[in-house]
């Protein structure tokens, strides 16, 4: 190419210029290269790139390409879309609405270091970052820095205006010492609701604490979790061989006793408070009579099993919730096995699928798993009349708070 400016004023070859071998195309400083035409619309036809450094100006229409295609596309293209009538731009990974905005929570102090986030595609598998039509999801729980008994709290502020899908799941009650109960799982409530760019209240509750004297005692129930106004109760106590005996009532119920101090031992209630549709049931009775065995605790999607004289009752099934997190759903509150006085009976209940911890059978009760909300499994017996840690049930798992939306609104 000369290096002089030349003024291109007359067409070369029909209505056509033709630049051969020409790799650049300069307009003095301070100018620029303008392209008219006296009939019809001026374009500029290349069959590879055309690389601008500077401002491109369009005094009149710019056409942007019609595609609904991801063939070809890098980081940064632009095109209008016939299918969805959106400019849309790529970033790297999926085409976005021009007009979409990313959605994202503001996350106070107290949960910041509870939090996790993941992203899903529209068929919810597993992504690693924000895509067009996928979901994002924020999971609080506890860490493994996290002491045992501790409540995490705090707020989250929505960017946008819309519906979130939640996981609410409080923490397990604790098993009930020497052949005790197992303890229920915390009560589980999944749905979807309305939001806007307000503070909303975020609580993950703990799993209850097994006693640690004595035999045992009475498994303590799990502390509630929460999002917004949607509570769930923390899953009920196992029963134990000491007063007060029965298994105590919760987001699901715990294990009825063993019976031996008393004639009918009575498993806790679940579903209490109540709540439409259920967050949980009720647990299982322990031995009538005095069979040395608990009952199971109950679980979010089942009842907790009866126990006989061989073996400690089940905990009930947990449940698990689809699309709430990426890829295959995973199960949740699963309640506590019952313990079983000696080994030589036979084993001790299993904890439910969703976490639920096993019976112990002439040992200590198996806990329940943090961050699922199953219930602590109860305790065994080590013989004799003097106290053992043996006798101990297992604490509650604590609880989770997950919450899905979309990822671009």
């Amino acid at each position: 190419m000369a290096t002089q400016p030349r003024n291109l004023t007359q067409p070369y070859d029909g209505n056509n210029w033709k630049f051969n071998n020409v790799q650049n195309i300069i307009s003095p400083s301070g100018n620029a290269i303008v392209i008219s035409a006296n009939n019809s619309p001026a374009a500029i036809n290349a069959a590879l790139n055309i690389d601008v450094s500077g401002n491109l100006n369009a005094n009149g229409l710019f056409k942007l390409p019609l595609s609904s295609s991801t063939a070809g596309a890098a980081t940064g293209s632009i095109r209008f879309n016939p299918t969805t009538q959106n400019i849309e731009f790529y970033n790297g990974t999926s085409w976005i609405s021009a007009s979409a905005k990313l959605t994202s929570l503001t996350i106070s102090a107290g949960l910041t270091s509870y939090a996790t986030i993941t992203y899903a595609d529209s068929n919810n598998n597993s992504v690693g970052s924000a895509v067009n039509g996928g979901y994002t999801i924020y999971t609080f729980k506890w860490n493994s820095a996290t002491t045992p008994g501790t409540t995490i709290s705090g707020t989250v502020t929505p960017n946008f205006t819309g519906t979130i899908t939640y996981l609410v799941v409080a923490g397990g009650g604790a098993g009930g010492g020497r052949a005790g109960g197992g303890g229920g799982a915390g009560g589980l409530l999944t749905g979807s609701t309305s939001v806007t760019t307000t503070s909303y209240n975020v609580q993950v509750g703990q799993g209850g604490l097994a006693g640690t004297s004595g035999n045992g005692g009475v498994g303590q129930n799990g502390t509630s979790s929460q999002f917004n106004t949607i509570v769930a109760a923390g899953g009920g106590g196992g029963g134990s061989f000491d007063a007060p005996y029965n298994g105590q009532a919760g987001g699901s119920g715990g294990g009825g006793n063993d019976g031996e101090n008393v004639p009918s031992p009575a498993a806790g209630s679940g579903n209490s408070p109540a709540t439409s549709p259920s967050q949980g049931n009720s647990g299982g009775t322990g031995a009538i009579g005095g069979g040395y065995t608990g009952g199971g605790g109950g679980g979010a999607g089942g009842v907790g099993g009866n126990s006989t004289i061989t073996l400690g009752g089940a905990g009930g099934v947990g449940r698990a919730p689809p699309n709430i997190t990426a890829g295959s759903a995973i199960y949740y509150a699963g309640g506590g096995g019952g313990g079983i006085a000696y080994s030589s009976q036979g084993p001790g209940g299993t904890g439910g699928n969703g976490g639920g911890g096993n019976g112990g059978a002439s040992i200590v009760g198996f806990a329940g798993t943090n961050g699922l909300g199953g219930g602590g499994g109860g305790g065994g017996y080590a013989g004799g009349s003097a106290p053992s840690p043996s006798n101990y049930g297992g604490n509650g798992g604590s609880g989770v708070v997950i919450l899905r939306f979309l990822s671009y609104v």
